[in-house]
């Protein structure tokens, strides 16, 4: 096992930064976007740069290129779905709703979290 100083490791990590650094500028080209955020979400992302030994800027890339692949994930989520509604490709509703009367039948045997999210979900409403 080998114990590397504080020192070393801090070198790794200024030469990882670098080389990070190098990529994001030269290697793809970027461009730059202005955004306002609230005082608090702005304290928020230095106190994390910080801890992180990164840029603000580069976690503001990181966080709106994480959040616009699950928004085009969705997207195209939503649109095959609704081209298979529009083929008939559909489940009925009481086969749905036994599905997950089931489910959440088996998650509140295991405690606190299954019984809270078959409490709250609209297929156990009194309708």
């Amino acid at each position: 096992m080998r114990l590397y100083t504080l020192d070393a490791m801090r070198c790794y990590n200024d030469v990882f930064n670098i080389t990070q650094h190098f990529n994001e500028v030269y290697m793809h080209p970027s461009s730059i976007v202005t955004v306002r955020v609230t005082s608090k979400i702005a304290k928020r992302l230095e106190k994390l740069a910080e801890s992180m030994d990164r840029s603000k800027s580069y976690l503001a890339a990181e966080a709106i290129e994480e959040y616009l692949d699950y928004q085009e994930w969705k997207i195209e989520a939503i649109k095959e779905g609704i081209a298979a509604a529009d083929r008939g490709e559909t489940i009925p509703f009481e086969e749905v709703k036994a599905y997950w009367e089931k489910i959440f039948e088996e998650d509140s045997n295991h405690g606190a979290r299954g019984h809270r999210l078959a409490r709250n979900s609209r297929l156990h409403s009194s309708k």
